[in-house]
């Protein structure tokens, strides 16, 4: 059974569990990519909810990842549909509909840890600027080439001179 239809398959035995979910149009989306989200829940109008999950994650750990995730992002979807901004995210209402769903006391610990995450991250680049009283600064990449292309120039906040490349 490929991940897809399992994710539905979950999805569909979690809101049978949930008062009020029924209720809800419920989309999954296998579009999140990266290194720290591994779930998602998206108000698109009232409700109307869409579930991103990371395809790299269903793929590498199956129903073990869908287990941890959709009740996660379902219990955030109830939240937001019964007390709209007011619950904090994952405050008591949260905590309450996920042990609901959950049929019992969930575990303290609330992101499970997905090592494949780790595995892939990569290092910014930073580039070294100074200033008139000589201080180094370090730009990401993003505002280095926005002063490569000369739409952008940045200041230092101590002596409001002018940041210029750092000869190396």
């Amino acid at each position: 059974m490929d991940f897809h239809t399992l994710a539905h398959e979950t999805l569909a035995r979690y809101v049978a569990r949930a008062s009020g979910a029924s209720t809800l149009t419920l989309t999954l989306a296998f579009d999140l990519k990266g290194h720290s989200t591994i779930g998602q829940c998206r108000q698109e109008k009232r409700g109307h909810y869409r579930i991103r999950l990371h395809c790299e994650l269903c793929e590498h750990y199956g129903q073990t990842y869908l287990e941890d995730v959709i009740p996660h992002e379902l219990a955030h979807a109830l939240v937001m549909e019964r007390y709209g901004r007011r619950a904090k995210p994952h405050g008591k209402e949260w905590k309450a509909t996920l042990e609901h769903l959950e049929g019992g006391k969930i575990p303290s610990k609330k992101r499970p840890s997905y090592p494949l995450l780790r595995t892939k991250r990569t290092r910014l680049t930073r580039h070294a600027y100074t200033c008139d009283c000589g201080k180094k600064h370090l730009l990401s990449a993003i505002r280095h080439n926005r002063i490569v292309r000369k739409t952008h120039w940045y200041k230092c906040l101590t002596c409001k001179g002018v940041l210029l490349p750092l000869e190396t």
